[in-house]
C-alpha cells in the first residue's frame, strides 16, 4: 500500500506569486506559481488580490469553491524552505 504524501496545515501567500506552506510533517517548502501563471495570463489566479485570499482547506489550498491546487504536486514541485544562515 502506498503511503499518502504530506497534506498541506498553513500557508502563507509571498509576492509575486509563492506560497509558504507547511506540510502535516511540518516541512516548510516554497511553491512558486509565477511561472504558470506567467504561461496562463487568462487565469484568475493572476489578480493579486485574489491570489493573497489563498487558505488551507482539506490538506490543499483553495481560494474559493473552483479553484483549489492538487495537494500531491505542491509537495512534489515545491522546493524546502532553508533558513537564511
Amino acid at each position: 500500500m502506498k503511503k499518502l504524501l504530506p497534506r498541506v496545515k498553513e500557508v502563507q501567500v509571498k509576492e509575486p506569486y509563492k506560497l509558504i506552506l507547511t506540510f502535516t510533517t511540518d516541512e516548510v517548502r516554497t511553491y512558486d506559481m509565477e511561472p504558470l501563471l506567467k504561461a496562463h495570463p487568462t487565469d484568475p489566479l493572476n489578480d493579486k488580490k485574489l491570489f493573497r485570499k489563498a487558505y488551507v482547506s482539506f490538506g490543499t489550498v483553495e481560494w474559493n469553491d473552483d479553484i483549489s491546487l492538487c495537494p500531491d504536486s505542491l509537495y512534489l514541485d515545491s522546493q524546502p524552505l532553508v533558513p537564511k544562515k
